[in-house]
Parts: C-alpha cells; sequence; structure tokens
C-alpha cells in the first residue's frame, strides 16, 4: 500500500513540474541570486548579485531602489557560448523580494 501511494504522489509531482523551465532558449535562460553591491554612478547604478555557487554578475540600472540582500530574478543571455558562463550578460532584472520574507 506504502509503495502504491508513493508511486501516485511522484507521479503526480511529475505532471506539476515544468519541463524544460531551465533550459536554455536561443542562448536566453533564467537565473536569480542576491544583491551584493549597489554602486550609484552619475544617474546610473551598478547592481552586483551572487548566484547560488558564488558567482557574481552585475548590471546597469536607472532604477535606485535596489538594496543589498535583495533577491532578483533575471534573464541571461550566453553570448553564444553556452559551455562557457563567465560571458553571460543579464538582459532582464526583477525584484522578488528581501531576505526577511523568507526568514
Amino acid at each position: 500500500m506504502k509503495k502504491k501511494v508513493l508511486a501516485i504522489m511522484m507521479a503526480t509531482a511529475l505532471m506539476v513540474v515544468p519541463v524544460g523551465a531551465t533550459e536554455i532558449s536561443n542562448g536566453f535562460y533564467p537565473h536569480m541570486g542576491k544583491v551584493t553591491e549597489v554602486i550609484k554612478n552619475g544617474n546610473n547604478y551598478a547592481i552586483t548579485f551572487s548566484d547560488g555557487v558564488g558567482r557574481t554578475w552585475s548590471w546597469i540600472d536607472l532604477n535606485g531602489d535596489w538594496l543589498v540582500d535583495d533577491y532578483v530574478a533575471v534573464i541571461m543571455w550566453d553570448k553564444g557560448t553556452p559551455k562557457y558562463v563567465y560571458d553571460d550578460e543579464v538582459i532582464s532584472a526583477k525584484y522578488v523580494g528581501y531576505a526577511e520574507l523568507f526568514d
């Protein structure tokens, strides 16, 4: 009985997981991280975030609402080098929340 219930639960979980949600599509892929630095430079802001494995990424934003420890969801572009991530570029960034929301 336990095996049957477990099998049903696993099958149900597989049906609701979006297939290919994180696959690269035409060189673009989703990524996320935590903002580690915000530097004002004239009318622009240099925003830096760190991902889950410690790599850092930056982009220039006109919006000065970013704070250190904010979470960010980004769309990245692999610049035609899918096996080399260190030249990838942030194309779009969206605010996800801040650390205290998840405590």
